[in-house]
């Protein structure tokens, strides 16, 4: 693949990775991650290309309610090199906007360099290193789900907690709690995104690949009910109901699934189009729903 092709797919990465986590951060603190802030008013995305960016690494540069600038950074495994790196990348950032003061804060957990600054005969370069290595993310999760309260910020960032020991395990359990949320209409979809992000390194590809379909596929569903439902208030529920079961059998099984049209159209119990709706949410082979089929039918 060509340089410009490569350069072409992250710069397009990198939108939908700050569209995303900018939706998160606007109007929060950082202080839930130790760092005392104002309300986050405005997050602005550091061109990748100039600065030589890692693909999909949080890279932000935020404006608090009191005008106070910074450069919220992640990296795992931080080292010497990566502090040097960060420190040529700040003073161009603050050169481009010609401002005097923005505080670096970079989020990073696994092996961290012991150094925490870098002194030139110039100068000095200390930004903000907050450790997330030591931090119980398991812990910390099982509390939020037994108060049902979810912090979007502390919830991001969750995937960098501890070691990376079993890290895959965990990243999976935090993919599984956002869904669960996002099907309760807790959270929303671009805020999944950005926890996707998040777990890109510690969830394989495959992975997220087949997570992240299924939650997409909640989004369309949800849709496809309120579409129907909304026909259903118009023409009967049994109607909408019918009308849902076929956009989502023609989605999930093509023509294959429409040639049991028929069966769910001659019943008319709704508890039972009811059953059939939720059935062709979940994940089954055609060969499953033909057997609920059988059971519902009105014959029997």
């Amino acid at each position: 693949m060509s340089i410009e092709k490569k350069q072409e797919e992250y710069s397009q990465n990198y939108d939908l990775v700050f569209k995303w986590i900018s939706n998160v951060l606007t109007g929060k603190t950082l202080e839930v991650l130790g760092v005392k802030t104002g309300k986050i008013v405005e997050v602005t995305g550091l061109e990748p290309i100039t600065l030589q960016a890692k693909e999909e690494r949080v890279d932000l540069l935020l404006r608090d309610e009191e005008e106070q600038y910074y450069r919220l950074e992640e990296e795992r495994n931080l080292s010497l090199s990566d502090l040097y790196r960060f420190a040529s990348q700040h003073f161009l950032v603050a050169g481009q906007l010609k401002m005097k003061k923005v505080k670096d804060i970079i989020i990073a957990s696994g092996n961290i360099t012991p150094q925490r600054s870098l002194q030139t005969g110039s100068g000095t370069y200390s930004p903000e290193i907050i450790d997330l290595t030591k931090k119980d993310g398991r812990e910390k999760l099982k509390k939020m789900k037994e108060e049902g309260k979810v912090d979007e910020v502390e919830l991001l960032f969750l995937p960098m907690y501890g070691k990376e020991e079993d890290s895959e395990s965990f990243g999976k359990e935090l993919l599984l709690y956002a869904k669960q949320m996002y099907q309760e209409n807790k959270i929303q979809l671009e805020f999944v995104g950005a926890l996707f992000i998040m777990c890109n390194k510690i969830v394989s590809k495959e992975i997220l690949q087949d997570m992240w379909r299924e939650i997409t596929m909640l989004k369309v569903f949800k849709y496809v009910e309120e579409i129907a439902m909304e026909k259903g208030l118009q023409e009967g529920r049994q109607e909408g109901l019918r009308e849902m079961c076929s956009v989502l059998l023609e989605m999930k099984f093509g023509e294959k699934g429409m040639a049991l049209m028929p069966e769910i159209q001659a019943i008319k119990d709704l508890s039972r189009l009811k059953i059939i709706k939720d059935a062709l949410k979940k994940n089954m082979v055609l060969d499953d729903l033909k057997k609920i089929l059988e059971l519902l039918s009105d014959e029997n």
